[in-house]
């Protein structure tokens, strides 16, 4: 390879980046008002309203609420659902 092509794809490499639009742009031209993360933690917080707002003898209510008892499997623990933040 010689020394001047380097150069230039050095170059091309800055105009590609420049060319590049940015999230923030491309959610306003599509009139987004939230991003994915968002989205999803929004509907995280919506299921787990509606299994708080479920009578406690339901099933869903008290997997939510139970506590697993023993010993776990080695290395790091996992996430609970309720732990879980994106």
């Amino acid at each position: 390879m010689m020394p001047s092509d380097n150069g230039t794809d050095r170059v091309s490499r800055e105009r590609k980046r420049q060319k590049r639009k940015k999230n923030e742009d491309i959610r306003t031209e599509l009139k987004q008002t939230e991003t994915l993360v968002q989205k999803i933690e929004r509907h995280r917080l919506q299921g787990f309203g509606h299994v708080k707002r479920l009578d406690n003898t339901r099933l869903p209510s008290k997997a939510l609420e139970t506590m697993v008892t023993g010993t776990g499997t080695r290395g790091r623990p996992t996430k609970r659902w309720i732990e879980r933040k994106y």
